[in-house]
């Protein structure tokens, strides 16, 4: 019974040390995607610190977008003023024609 018992005492041992290496295995395991999800946890963070940073570029992007549009609606409104203002010259340029026309009319009639 002792050379049973012995075996069964180096069978039962290396069952034990089988599965002391199983569970290392897993402990190992675990700390491995312990690591990986401390990756991701930080890459998350990067990725939203960027997102963060895109936001804040496009409203910055958005306002000056705004702020164009209101200059260039300012900068419309002084042409069409400009327009009115050369319009008004031409029609005083025109008018001032006829008169010159009618005075070289009264003129050449004193010259005959």
């Amino acid at each position: 019974m002792d050379s049973r018992s012995s075996l069964h005492r180096k069978s039962g041992a290396a069952v034990v040390r089988e599965a002391g290496g199983v569970f290392e295995d897993i402990s190992n395991g675990i700390k491995d995607m312990e690591s990986e999800l401390r990756e991701i946890a930080a890459a998350g963070q990067e990725i939203e610190a960027q997102v963060e940073e895109l936001s804040a570029l496009v409203a910055q992007t958005e306002a000056i977008s705004e702020s164009i549009a209101e200059r260039s609606q300012e900068v419309a409104d002084i042409s069409d003023t400009q327009m009115g203002s050369v319009r008004m010259v031409a029609d005083a340029m025109v008018s001032l024609s006829g008169r010159i026309r009618e005075l070289e009319q009264a003129v050449n009639k004193f010259k005959l």
